[in-house]
């Protein structure tokens, strides 16, 4: 497939995104990486707060199950295989990947921005606080 459109979809990587999304949500639980995404691309696909509601819709699953907002790969009980280490699927941590997406967002919203350090420091509430706000301040 080499359509850009499935393989590099412009609303997960745009001039001003430091990477491309997948870099970043792919390291989470599938609600927390969703609620990712739809933040990631929110302001991209005609609907934004759309787009937040869903990722609040997502972010309230995760803490509903009692998901931590931390990468996957850290919560794989080691009985699975303790012979086999665990590997992530991006060459960066997704600390460091959240906190350069927050300094790319910072000039473009601080909700937003806040909503990445959230990520960044594993911060649940702070992550689900700040799409609250950003709803709010979307039209």
């Amino acid at each position: 497939m080499t359509n850009s459109t499935i393989n590099h979809p412009d609303h997960y990587q745009a001039d001003n995104d430091p990477f491309e999304c997948i870099l970043l949500v792919e390291q989470y639980s599938f609600n927390w990486g969703n609620c990712m995404k739809y933040v990631w691309r929110h302001r991209r696909k005609g609907h934004p707060k759309e787009d937040l509601e869903k990722a609040l819709w997502y972010a309230n699953r995760a803490a509903h199950n009692n998901e931590i907002l931390r990468p996957a790969h850290l919560d794989i009980p080691s009985f699975i295989d303790p012979d086999k280490p665990t590997t992530l699927t991006s060459d960066y941590d997704a600390a460091t990947l959240a906190h350069i997406k927050a300094d790319a967002t910072l000039p473009v919203s601080e909700n937003e921005a806040c909503f990445w350090q959230s990520v960044a420091y594993e911060n649940s509430s702070g992550a689900i606080e700040n799409i609250t706000a950003l709803i709010k301040e979307t039209k």
